[in-house]
C-alpha cells in the first residue's frame, strides 16, 4: 500500500507531541535534580530558578516533582537576599537577615551554609561593617553578636561581642540628629561594654564619651509624656550618678533627677510636709536632717537653686506602721542623714521604696545658720 504524504504528516503529529511532552517531562525532572543538588550544596542561586520552574509547572501528572520543590525553593528564597546583600558588601543588612533565618525559618539543610557565612562576616569584615540599625541596641544590653554567641556561631566571642558594642555606639551617636532612642541605644551599648568587658582597650575611650550621652539620652526620654519613657530616663540618671560620682555632670544628673522626683510627687497628689521647726545651729548654711521612722527604705530628693540632693535611707527594723499619727515618732538609733545646703527656697520629696504609699512634698524657706530636722514615718488607715 503506497502511503501518501498526507498520510505521513496526520501519523507524524502525535509522535512528535508525544516527544515534546516526553522532552518537557524529562525538563523538568532535570531542573528537580539540578535544584536540590544546588540546594543541598547551599547554592541557592543556581537551586532558586530551576526550582521556580518545577513549582511553576502546569504538566500533569508533575504533582509529586512539585510538592518535593516546595520546601527546598521556600529555603532558599529567603536564604538568597542574605547571601545577595552579602555579595553586594551590605554586611549589616546581611547578618540580620541571617539572623531572621536562625531565629524564625531556620532550615536544617541551609544551617550549616548560615553558619559558615555569619562566621565569615564576623572574621573577615571590620567591626564598624557590621553595625546597624537592626544589630544594635537590643533589650537586655545585647546585639546581634551575642544572640549568634548564643546559638554557638559566633567566632571570638571576647573579641567580636565589645568591637560590636562600640560600634553600635558610635553608629547610633553618628546617625544625623539622633532622636532620643538612638542615644539611649548608644548608652546601653556603652554601658553593656563596660560591664561585660571592663579590662577591653575600648573602654577608655567608651569611658570618656559616656557621662554626656548617658545625661543626654535622658534628658530625652524625661521630656517624652509616656511614663515608661520617664521611668528609663529617671533610671539612666541614677545609673550617671552610681557610675561616675566624681564626674562634673554627676551634679547635673542629681539636680535634674531631684526635680523630676518632685514633679512626679506633685502629678500623683503627694502629701503636704509642713517644713520642719529650725533649730539655730553655727555657720552659714542650711542643714536638712531626715530621720526614716518608718519600716521600708525612703528616697529623699531636694531640689533648689544652688544645691541637690537625692539620696536613699535604709528601712528601720525596730520601727512599725502606725494607726495613731499622734503616737507616731521617731525614737533613738533610727536611720537618718544631714544635707548642708546653701541658703534658699527647696523642693523637698520623700517617697516609701517599700508599700505603695503617697509621698510627702514640701517647699521650705532655708535659710544659713539653722538645721530643719524632720522625722518621717508611716500611718495606716482604715476607711
Amino acid at each position: 500500500m503506497k502511503i501518501t504524504p498526507r498520510r505521513l504528516l496526520v501519523f507524524g503529529v502525535p509522535l512528535v507531541l508525544a516527544g515534546v511532552i516526553g522532552y518537557q517531562y524529562f525538563n523538568l525532572q532535570q531542573n528537580l535534580n539540578q535544584g536540590l543538588a544546588a540546594y543541598q550544596q547551599g547554592d541557592c542561586a543556581t537551586a532558586l530558578p530551576r526550582l521556580n520552574n518545577v513549582v511553576n509547572s502546569s504538566l500533569f501528572g508533575a504533582k509529586n516533582w512539585i510538592d518535593e520543590a516546595q520546601a527546598p525553593r521556600a529555603a532558599c528564597f529567603d536564604f538568597q537576599p542574605a547571601k545577595d546583600a552579602q555579595n553586594a558588601g551590605n554586611y549589616g543588612d546581611a547578618l540580620y537577615k541571617y539572623f531572621e533565618l536562625v531565629v524564625g525559618k531556620r532550615d536544617a539543610t541551609l544551617f550549616p551554609f548560615v553558619k559558615a557565612e555569619v562566621a565569615k562576616i564576623f572574621s573577615e569584615v571590620p567591626a564598624a561593617e557590621w553595625a546597624t540599625y537592626d544589630n544594635c541596641g537590643w533589650h537586655n544590653y545585647k546585639n546581634i553578636a551575642t544572640y549568634f554567641d548564643e546559638e554557638g556561631m559566633l567566632p571570638e566571642p571576647a573579641k567580636n561581642i565589645p568591637a560590636l558594642f562600640y560600634e553600635c555606639g558610635q553608629y547610633l551617636l553618628n546617625i544625623e540628629s539622633p532622636r532620643d532612642i538612638e542615644l539611649f541605644k548608644a548608652a546601653e551599648s556603652y554601658i553593656a561594654l563596660l560591664d561585660q568587658y571592663p579590662d577591653h582597650p575600648l573602654t577608655l575611650e567608651v569611658v570618656s564619651q559616656l557621662p554626656q550621652v548617658m545625661l543626654d539620652a535622658a534628658r530625652g526620654y524625661l521630656e517624652n509624656d509616656n511614663p515608661a519613657y520617664k521611668a528609663d530616663g529617671m533610671a539612666m540618671l541614677t545609673l550617671l550618678m552610681e557610675r561616675f560620682p566624681d564626674h562634673e555632670l554627676a551634679n547635673e544628673a542629681e539636680a535634674q533627677l531631684a526635680k523630676v522626683i518632685a514633679e512626679n510627687a506633685t502629678a500623683q497628689g503627694a502629701d503636704q510636709m509642713p517644713q520642719p521647726q529650725a533649730i539655730a545651729i553655727s555657720g552659714t548654711n542650711a542643714v536638712v536632717t531626715i530621720q526614716n521612722g518608718s519600716p521600708t527604705p525612703i528616697q529623699v530628693a531636694i531640689s533648689g537653686p544652688n544645691d541637690s540632693v537625692v539620696d536613699t535611707l535604709p528601712e528601720c527594723l525596730a520601727c512599725v506602721q502606725f494607726t495613731d499619727s499622734n503616737a507616731a515618732t521617731c525614737g533613738a538609733g533610727v536611720p537618718s542623714a544631714s544635707y548642708t545646703l546653701s541658703p534658699g527656697t527647696y523642693q523637698v520629696t520623700v517617697s516609701s521604696l517599700g508599700d505603695t504609699i503617697i509621698p510627702f512634698y514640701g517647699s521650705w524657706r532655708l535659710d544659713g545658720g539653722f538645721e530643719y530636722p524632720n522625722c518621717i514615718f508611716v500611718v495606716t488607715t482604715f476607711q
